[in-house]
């Protein structure tokens, strides 16, 4: 009888070592859409069912708060948009995908490139440029640089970010790049590095081509959405956030003590203590030309709520920062709520089972805090979609992306909403032999 369990112990223990990784993980699915909303209880789609995608003027007309004319955003633009900052969730736009002349917009990547050389160490703040012709040539938006006179890089793009100087936009090019036409390339390099698919640069300024004494050699057209150009401002706050430091300067003085001095207001009227003030607007520039009409991206921030909006087309410098205020009335109705923080388990969804895992059930949580704006009353309508990657297998290290998670409004995708990655909360050990069997013994 012992020679006849040991034999049967001896099978079972082959057939475990012979089994599968896959075998061990019978809940395992290579798919999930579990929705769950947020206030309610649980509820389960089909794995192959697919989203539809919530545009925003359904969220709009759909959302309880802003179902009459009376509440939702009246923009007298040719293209806008409205983006909360935090999950790129477009809460109000109109043409927002339509390329069109940014005019000194265009600065906001202009601005960008000089920030990332300053980060990289390529350039310095004190180090001087040395004004060439061609760049104090440049007329409209201006600081009056002289030919072959020196100017600091900060003085240049203290011009850039307030003045809108478009002679400080060539000098910065040139002596960054060698070249304006260098230096464009730069810009629309760093264009197709953000995917900003609705953008193609001609030149550092913004300027019609035909208004440039001696334009660059470029080709092409000169273009953004109201869409990339949010997106670019976002980013460029994102990974320089010492731009505020220029953005928020109301008034400033150049050539001070000279007899070429220039005192000049920031254009960005919306600033504090000017003549369109708003509560929280810290940035980011302003934009006019013929063919661009009046423009202006903006950010403002009021609680730990901040949005991103760009509004192109205007027909006055004025209504371009009246259509901005409309947004943000608009935005600054919604309360951000946090539906998860970082480190935090989806509801119904703490744990998992992953193949060959020493442990049954794998704990799960969110990378990053999911914050929303969304209006009072509202909370019912949202809820959580959820997918799980395909063919997990053990061992895995802590925080590995294991899959992503959104918030749904009324079943429907949200536009611009970013998925939030799922992560392991604790390193995922590989199951052994002894595990095995303890496993297939506890079903």
């Amino acid at each position: 009888m012992k020679k006849y369990y040991s034999w049967l112990l001896g099978m079972i223990c082959l057939s475990l070592l012979t089994l599968p990784a896959q075998t061990f993980a019978r809940e395992q699915t290579t798919s999930i859409s579990l929705s769950t909303p947020l206030f309610e209880d649980e509820i389960v789609t089909p794995a192959n069912k697919k989203q539809p995608i919530l545009k925003t003027n359904e969220f709009l007309s759909n959302n309880q708060h802003a179902s009459t004319d009376d509440n939702n955003p009246m923009i007298e633009a040719e293209s806008y948009i409205l983006m909360d900052y935090k999950t790129g969730m477009v809460l109000a736009e109109k043409n927002k995908d339509q390329p069109r002349p940014p005019a000194s917009m265009t600065k906001i990547m202009t601005a960008y490139i000089i920030l990332d050389k300053i980060q990289s160490g390529e350039i310095k703040w004190d180090e001087e440029a040395v004004i060439s012709k061609r760049a104090a040539d440049i007329d409209e938006a201006q600081i009056f640089l002289e030919e072959n006179e020196k100017t600091t890089i900060k003085e240049l793009f203290t011009g850039l970010m307030v003045q809108s100087a478009n002679d400080a936009a060539v000098a910065l090019a040139e002596h960054v790049a060698g070249s304006e036409e260098k230096f464009v390339a730069l810009m629309n390099e760093k264009a197709k590095e953000l995917g900003l698919t609705h953008t193609h640069f001609l030149n550092s300024s913004g300027l019609n081509q035909a208004d440039y004494p001696d334009p660059p050699n470029t080709q092409g057209d000169h273009v953004m959405s109201a869409q990339d150009t949010a997106d670019l401002a976002k980013e460029l706050i994102t990974t320089h956030p010492e731009i505020f430091k220029f953005t928020t300067i109301p008034q400033y003085t150049f050539h001070k003590g000279t007899t070429r001095e220039q005192t000049v207001k920031n254009w960005n009227r919306m600033l504090p203590g000017l003549e369109h003030q708003y509560e929280g607007v810290d940035g980011i520039k302003t934009g006019s030309t013929q063919l661009a009409g009046y423009c202006f991206t903006g950010t403002a921030k009021q609680n730990n709520t901040r949005y991103m909006s760009v509004v192109m087309g205007t027909t006055s410098k004025d209504k371009r920062f009246t259509e901005t205020a409309k947004l943000y009335d608009y935005g600054f109705q919604f309360t951000t709520v946090t539906f998860l923080k970082a480190g935090q388990a989806i509801p119904k969804l703490k744990s998992i089972t992953i193949a060959n895992a020493k442990e049954k059930r794998v704990s799960v949580v969110v990378q990053k805090s999911i914050d929303l704006p969304i209006q009072k009353g509202d909370k019912k309508n949202y809820s959580y979609h959820v997918q799980i990657k395909k063919n997990l297998k053990a061992p895995l290290k802590k925080g590995a992306v294991i899959g992503t998670v959104e918030i749904l409004y009324k079943g429907k995708k949200i536009e611009g909403f970013q998925r939030v990655p799922i992560v392991t909360k604790n390193a995922v050990k590989e199951a052994n032999f002894f595990d095995r069997i303890s496993q297939k013994i506890a079903g």
